[in-house]
């Protein structure tokens, strides 16, 4: 078996996350990572089935929390709310990532 297109962006997205937390607690502007992470929408699945409704919602709040970031006051709470998107997301669909997801969050 191969990897879907959406483990590989999914495994992309981890490493380009932990590269926007190192950014952010240097006081830094994060890379841009927008155009990629929005392939999250069109990335086939392993399993077809995961891409419902609900997938696409929480993707969908998922982006909107990637764009805080670059707009809001405060950098660390904003991507702290895109981690916990992907944590919402992992816990209904893919819950093997759950433990290095959580490590992506930054701690005031």
């Amino acid at each position: 078996n191969q990897d879907s297109e959406l483990a590989l962006l999914m495994r992309e997205m981890d490493v380009d996350a932990q590269k926007m937390k190192e950014s952010i607690l240097a006081g830094k502007i994060p890379p841009d990572f927008r155009e990629k992470f929005a392939k999250i929408h069109t990335a086939i699945p392993t399993d077809t089935t995961t891409k419902n409704e609900a997938f696409a919602a929480i993707a969908a709040n998922f982006l909107q929390s990637l764009d805080k970031i670059y707009t809001a006051p405060d950098q660390i709470q904003a991507f702290n709310l895109m981690v916990n998107d992907c944590l919402n997301c992992h816990k209904m669909h893919c819950p093997g990532p759950i433990v290095r997801i959580k490590k992506l969050s930054i701690v005031k």
